[in-house]
């Protein structure tokens, strides 16, 4: 065809019909981009042509396209050649990506290339960001110097839709550009991120939700750039420090390969569980390279105050522990309290404090956490039964005080595992504040109205509480809950068939019913 050559060399021979070539290399251009082929063993006749071991290079430089084929046949029809290959492998000019096992047909028509068919696709860099994928509907065209090929990428064990890519290149600047469609990646019981990318093991699991964006790829002499922009709503995961529940975020991608975003990303949770659940909070964070995550800030209403996040940077590049520093400003004791429905405790003050915690492949854990009242202070009301009655006059003495206490100083120390031993410490300095109703424990031995005198007087001096809890975390606030409704503990050791089960039936008999053999 009129502007397109090419020219073939065979040492020691010449073309003939039927004939053999080892080693035979070819070169010349298709308009005005070069092409240059080459085979381990080729046999042509009058009807077309077989090959092995086929390289083709279009372009030139680094823009230049590699495609090898295991094998390649064609038969001459119709004013052009078409035909079939297999094992197709090679990279399209300087997208990052390589395929692999390819099949299919191809074929020349007015100087137009066009192949279709099916191949792999994995990453070009080591170690991989994402699993390979696979196509069954590529396609690839080569016309007036321009490559175009399309096709969706899919999960190989699935056949989950990942992306739809689109890819343009022109051999004569050795430009391009690569679109990837990603209308909607659905994560669930059968399908979860660690499929596609082994970059969230360890960093998420149980994902919920749904993923959709696009990526865009661009080329030139000067380099390569990629941007792109992916969100999600009201995703559901597990995270090293618990369960999040209502995730909503986009990200502008500043370098869709590296992993890199713009500043000021927001991401919106609607409820976190760790240990004590907090809702409707706001990260602010930065994608930074080579898998680093830069948390800018984190705000969290809480119990009539706030939880603040202090900025960290978060490495995830290999295993290794994550540091979040957690500020608690204004926290209503009341609020908190009745949050947390511990309905033998009533409180009032305002607190203050650090909480320092650290995650890493085993969970999470506080290190050096502290909460204190800010001043005047505030009451402390318990009402709980007390677990040893063997405790002695003044051991009582201390109990009544609790029941109507006003304190002048309230600090907490929080060390320990969220899902292992937990210890907590309580500091608390305050007086009762209704002595009279102390009570004179039985078996003292003194005459009511002289105790009644003495322990009420007793009751006026200042009491100092040095408090320690030790216990699992998780399963000390399940247990203070309990107290007014165990519920939660009855389900959790019942049988899935028994839960939530209508609580009337007539499957035994009525108590006013005569017995039955």
């Amino acid at each position: 065809p009129t502007g397109h050559a090419l020219g073939w060399q065979e040492p020691g021979g010449r073309l003939q019909a039927g004939a053999e070539l080892r080693g035979p290399r070819f070169a010349g251009r298709l308009g005005q981009a070069p092409v240059a082929l080459a085979a381990e063993r080729m046999r042509v006749d009058l009807a077309g042509f077989t090959a092995d071991r086929l390289a083709v290079r279009l372009g030139s430089g680094t823009g230049a396209t590699r495609l090898d084929a295991a094998t390649l046949a064609g038969r001459f029809a119709g004013g052009g050649v078409a035909g079939t290959y297999a094992g197709l492998a090679g990279k399209i000019a300087n997208v990052p990506l390589l395929v692999s096992e390819g099949a299919g047909r191809w074929q020349v028509r007015r100087g137009n290339l066009e192949m279709a068919g099916r191949l792999r696709v994995a990453d070009e860099q080591d170690p991989d960001r994402f699993h390979p994928l696979v196509s069954e509907d590529f396609r690839l065209t080569l016309a007036d110097n321009r490559i175009h090929a399309t096709g969706w990428l899919l999960h190989p064990a699935t056949g989950t839709r990942v992306a739809e890519a689109t890819i343009d290149h022109h051999l004569r600047t050795g430009a391009g550009t690569a679109l990837l469609d990603v209308p909607g990646i659905t994560f669930g019981e059968g399908f979860q991120p660690e499929a596609l990318t082994p970059l969230t093991v360890g960093v998420v699991a149980l994902v919920s939700g749904t993923l959709t964006g696009q990526g865009r790829i661009e080329w030139d002499s000067a380099g390569s750039r990629s941007t792109g922009t992916f969100a999600t709503q009201n995703m559901n995961l597990a995270a090293p420090f618990g369960p999040v529940e209502g995730l909503a975020t986009s990200v502008e991608f500043t370098d869709l390969l590296g992993l890199t975003s713009a500043p000021g990303q927001i991401a919106r949770m609607g409820l976190v569980r760790a240990g004590i659940d907090v809702y409707d909070g706001d990260v602010r964070y930065q994608l930074r390279p080579n898998y680093h995550v830069a948390v800018e800030s984190g705000r969290w209403p809480f119990a009539g105050g706030e939880l603040l996040l202090q900025p960290t940077l978060l490495d995830f590049s290999q295993p290794s522990t994550k540091y979040l520093t957690f500020q608690v400003v204004g926290l209503d004791a009341a609020r908190f309290i009745q949050q947390m429905e511990f309905s033998n405790i009533a409180a009032t003050g305002t607190f203050d404090g650090i909480i320092p915690m650290q995650f890493d492949q085993r969970g999470g854990r506080i290190v050096g956490g502290r909460l204190a009242a800010r001043q005047p202070g505030g009451t402390l009301s318990y009402v709980g039964e007390l677990s040893d009655r063997d405790l002695g006059a003044y051991g009582i003495l201390a109990f009544n005080a609790l029941k109507s206490l006003r304190y002048s100083r309230f600090d907490l120390t929080l060390d320990g595992a969220l899902d292992g031993e937990f210890v907590t410490n309580i500091d608390l300095d305050g007086i009762a504040r209704n002595p009279e109703l102390t009570t004179v424990p039985s078996g003292s031995g003194i005459p009511g109205i002289v105790a009644g005198r003495v322990f009420s007087q007793l009751a006026r001096i200042p009491f100092e509480f040095n408090i320690r809890i030790e216990g699992q975390f998780r399963a000390l606030i399940a247990t203070a809950r309990s107290f007014s409704d165990p519920t939660p503990l009855i389900q959790a050791v019942l049988p899935d068939l028994l839960r939530d089960r209508p609580t009337t039936t007539t499957d035994v008999q009525d108590e006013e019913s005569e017995p039955v053999p």
